[in-house]
């Protein structure tokens, strides 16, 4: 109302300007102002009459889209003929009616209006492929990511239109952009390419040409639950850091469900094809680096929690710069390993482990002993003498064994012999260091 005051000022000054007669005709000036005052106020008139009606279209235009009502559409649309928003609303309102050729003419005007609207091209594309006019919706969508080439939706519609019209690759090209605008479309697209390549994984990964780290990391996910593990393995590698919480969490999914070349492969970083050069490989036989006894994975691991400290210590190792110490303080189970590691092995092979291990005081119904077990079965493979030495010396001790006929990994662990008796405490000190596994 404020531009329509303005213009209004500027047109009664306007015609007072034109209209000012010279001092000599001051006397007729009374009649002249009225009439300029009645012109003034017919144009005020019809100002705020285009206004209110203009204002009155957008009422009826938001009705008809609130209330869904057509009536008020069209009604719309013959107050506002050049309003692109009655249009669409009316347009819309058609297209829920199965009136197509009325939605595609709205459509149409709506883009003819607004022309980088890519909504309204959007719109015109579907109801363009619903009336059968496949060629045109793929134009009208492809004009809608010229107009928006970084929104996810026009590729969106682009890529599922060109993959019903038989375009599958130019289809998932689109799809896999979409993908890269918004990562969150991604497990739907690749379901798509799953269902369209009838679950082969390479076909899959085709389809999508992954080059984000967000693509890899959603192949591996989707991989993992339809227990593809090869290809899951892959794609968690190629996904980096991005992917690493879900890396991790199947490592350790798959050290439960025993694919243990798989889950080095992995866990190193290198792929389950390449597990093989790590056969009878110990992880920081000597205690050398500090690590994650709570993580996932291979490498040493703790799952004693009561009562024991482990720690490295420097003070006179066996070899190198420092040793394991483990410090017993009371009540613990015999029965969780104190720390263990998982090697891979060859089956029917035969193997001898060594280790060298010095005590301090040692006190207990159940003494520690070293145990090699098979990782897939539990069973016992063999064990070392119990650790309670009376000198405080580093000793050498070794086990022999011999894997069974489908060994792919064992479990080296420092444990207890079990007690008679509800407690089982243990106190005093213990170094481990110089572990080895050779074939024999």
């Amino acid at each position: 109302m404020h531009a329509i005051r303005g213009h209004a000022f500027l047109v009664k000054n306007t015609l007072l300007q034109t209209t000012r007669q010279p001092d000599r005709d001051r006397t007729a000036r009374p009649a002249s102002r009225v009439v300029l005052d009645l012109l003034f106020i017919a144009i005020l008139l019809v100002l705020a009459g285009t206004a209110a009606r203009s204002g009155f279209g957008k009422l009826l235009t938001v009705y008809a889209a609130h209330a869904e009502l057509p009536a008020a559409a069209d009604a719309a649309v013959s107050i506002s003929a050049g309003d692109a928003d009655a249009h669409l609303i009316r347009g819309a309102l058609c297209e829920s009616a199965d009136d197509l050729a009325c939605a595609i003419a709205e459509y149409e005007q709506a883009k003819k209006l607004r022309p980088r609207d890519y909504l309204a091209w959007l719109n015109l594309a579907r109801v363009r492929e619903l009336n059968g006019e496949q060629n045109a919706a793929i134009e009208a969508a492809n004009q809608a990511t010229v107009l928006a080439p970084y929104y996810k939706q026009p590729r969106w519609q682009l890529g599922n239109l060109l993959i019903r019209a038989g375009r599958t690759q130019e289809g998932f090209r689109e799809l896999s952009n979409a993908g890269r605008i918004d990562p969150s479309t991604l497990p739907s697209i690749i379901d798509l390419a799953w269902s369209l390549s009838n679950g082969d994984e390479s076909s899959v990964i085709k389809l999508l040409n992954p080059q984000k780290a967000e693509t890899f990391h959603a192949l591996a996910n989707f991989f993992r639950k339809k227990n593809r593990v090869e290809s899951a393995v892959n794609m968690y590698e190629a996904a980096g850091d991005v992917a690493e919480q879900d890396r991790l969490s199947y490592i350790g999914e798959l050290i439960q469900s025993q694919r243990y070349q798989q889950a080095f492969g992995l866990w190193r970083g290198e792929g389950g094809a390449k597990s093989e050069n790590y056969l009878a490989t110990l992880i920081d036989p000597g205690f050398e680096q500090e690590s994650n006894l709570d993580g996932v994975g291979f490498g040493w691991r703790s799952a004693q929690k009561q009562n024991v400290r482990l720690s490295l210590d420097s003070d006179q190792p066996r070899e190198g710069r420092s040793s394991l110490k483990i410090e017993f303080a009371g009540d613990s189970n015999p029965d969780a390993a104190i720390v263990s590691q998982i090697v891979l092995v060859e089956p029917r092979t035969h193997y001898r482990l060594g280790f060298a291990s010095r005590t301090e005081k040692i006190v207990s119904g159940g003494l520690p002993i070293v145990l090699v077990k098979e990782a897939v079965a539990g069973r016992s493979l063999g064990q070392s003498n119990t650790l309670a030495e009376k000198d405080n010396a580093w000793r050498d001790y070794s086990i022999d064994f011999t894997t069974n006929e489908t060994a792919s990994a064992i479990q080296i662990s420092l444990q207890r012999t079990h007690c008679d008796g509800a407690t089982c405490p243990i106190f005093g000190r213990l170094w481990l260091d110089s572990f080895s596994l050779t074939k024999q």
